[in-house]
């Protein structure tokens, strides 16, 4: 199987199938193992990792990474699943599986593609709302309407002088203070 899965898929799969919560056992990076009753709505995968987004008691919305999941329960109570909840349209302004505070906007922002990445993002775009805005010899310039989380800044951090942040002047201001 997918090595992160962690023996959860079948557990997880079949509480979603049958709108049934779960009581898992989770351990967070540089925290004690915690026990958590949730509502599993959506499975994604993200830098091969699969994870479930889950709604807890509070609430709240949190993707729990299969591979850190120690323990789960399927249980007995069963939950609403909303008709209105699709996994597109909670994601869709959104890179990778960190969920955004509710009350932050989506930035419009501009990255320019140098050298092999322009070619490489054209192929694979780095989110679903990636459009060419322009394109020369030497660069390409992508736009992007996102919430610049902390996994989409890190991905463009990573790579280095080929992705360059064109707008807006906070968010350039933002990566470049990280890099330095």
């Amino acid at each position: 199987g997918f090595p992160s899965e962690n023996g959860m898929l079948e557990p997880v799969t079949r509480a979603m199938k049958s709108n049934c919560k779960m009581e898992v056992i989770y351990k967070r990076y540089g925290h004690n193992p915690k026990r958590h009753i949730v509502e599993p709505y959506f499975i994604k995968t993200y830098n091969h990792r699969f994870y479930v987004l889950c709604k807890f008691d509070t609430g709240n919305f949190f993707t729990l990474s299969f591979d850190r999941i120690l323990e789960v329960k399927v249980l007995k109570g069963h939950f609403n699943f909303p008709n209105n909840l699709f996994a597109e349209d909670f994601f869709i302004n959104s890179f990778g599986v960190m969920i955004p505070p509710g009350d932050v906007k989506p930035l419009d922002i501009i990255l320019r593609a140098k050298s092999d990445e322009r070619f490489y993002l054209k192929d694979i775009p780095l989110q679903s709302s990636q459009q060419i805005v322009r394109e020369e010899l030497e660069y390409v310039d992508f736009s992007y309407h996102i919430i610049p989380t902390e996994d989409f800044i890190g991905a463009v951090m990573q790579q280095g002088d080929r992705l360059e942040v064109i707008a807006p002047e906070e968010f350039r201001n933002k990566v470049k203070t990280r890099l330095e």
